[in-house]
């Protein structure tokens, strides 16, 4: 197995956090490579303790453990294609539970600030669909006040509640405009 592609990779992942780590083991358990470097480990098997019992005892390919350093870690774990070799990449715990905690703030801010701005749009739409009703409906008013009973209310766009309001007003002026030519 080459391993020089390791270096790049364990370079790339410190420089996401230093509290990561990365190590190749090969079918038998013996490390062939670990970043960070622990030069006692590298060409030993994989010490016994929760990496080990994590690897001997996963039902997926992840799990929690303690690394050599005694850093909590998740592991993610791929098999090497065309080998029986394992690659373990350790996350920090404590790096990937502060992403969580500020992408969980994050997506609530961004949800806040949707609902905010769609109150404010349905706000906005609701004022103005009702602003033009209301206007007309006092103008009506003030016509019927002054004598115009022959004015009417077009209300098909108003919103319902308004628009029987409209109806009653314009059977009212129809009325009294009756009344008076009799």
């Amino acid at each position: 197995i080459s391993t020089k592609w390791f270096s790049k990779l364990a370079t790339e992942l410190a420089a996401a956090n230093p509290g990561n780590s990365i190590t190749l083991i090969d079918g038998t358990g013996i490390v062939l490579a670990d970043a960070p470097e622990s030069g006692d480990r590298v060409g030993a098997p994989l010490a016994s303790g929760s990496m080990r019992s994590g690897l001997e005892n996963m039902k997926g390919s992840s799990f929690d453990g303690t690394g050599n350093d005694g850093e909590p870690r998740i592991y993610g774990v791929a098999a090497l294609p065309d080998s029986n070799a394992l690659l373990l990449i350790g996350l920090s715990r404590a790096a990937v539970e502060s992403d969580l905690v500020r992408s969980r703030w994050q997506a609530l801010t961004e949800l806040a600030l949707l609902i905010a701005l769609m109150g404010a749009a349905i706000w906005i739409f609701g004022a103005r669909s009702l602003e033009l009703p209301i206007r007309q409906l006092l103008e009506h008013a003030g016509q019927i006040g002054r004598g115009r009973l022959d004015a009417r209310l077009d209300s098909r766009s108003w919103p319902r509640e308004l628009a029987v309001l409209a109806q009653t007003m314009n059977l009212m002026s129809a009325r009294l405009q009756r009344r008076n030519t009799q």
